[in-house]
């Protein structure tokens, strides 16, 4: 039974809501909230406004293309081949979209704190970052 054209329109606009919405206001909030809005809403395009719409573009960008290369391989190997352990290892790699991300981010900081001497990396970094959401230390 397909459910009906109501419940699609609905959930169409609570996503068009929950994304847009915050947008929306940012972009809108320097028009009704001072006296000056021109200089408020210049300030959204400022260099520190656009460096951090450029990190988290990248930080998407870098995320999303990592857990594509690493995750089509596992998903393939775990659902079309007869992998030794592949429905644990399916269960395994749920795990660490159950713990909560403050807990990925203090076992990452911890992380970086050992690795620093061994490794030139940076976990605050946007390329640290995005390599964190693709591998949750807590995974292993």
């Amino acid at each position: 039974m397909r459910p009906p054209r109501l419940f699609y329109l609905t959930i169409a606009t609570l996503f068009c809501i929950i994304v847009l919405l915050p947008i929306l206001y940012m972009i809108g909030a320097p028009l009704w909230t001072h006296s000056d809005p021109a200089s408020d809403f210049h300030s959204l395009f400022e260099q520190r406004q656009l460096g951090l719409a450029a990190n988290s573009l990248g930080l998407a960008a870098g995320a999303t293309i990592l857990s594509l290369i690493f995750g089509i391989p596992l998903a393939f190997l775990i659902s079309r081949t007869e992998l030794l352990g592949g429905r644990i290892f399916g269960v395994l790699s749920i795990v660490p979209v159950l713990i909560p991300p403050y807990i990925h981010a203090i076992v990452w900081s911890h992380l970086d704190s050992f690795s620093r001497p061994y490794f030139a990396w940076d976990v605050h970094s946007v390329g640290g970052q995005s390599w964190s959401w693709l591998l949750p230390i807590s995974h292993s």
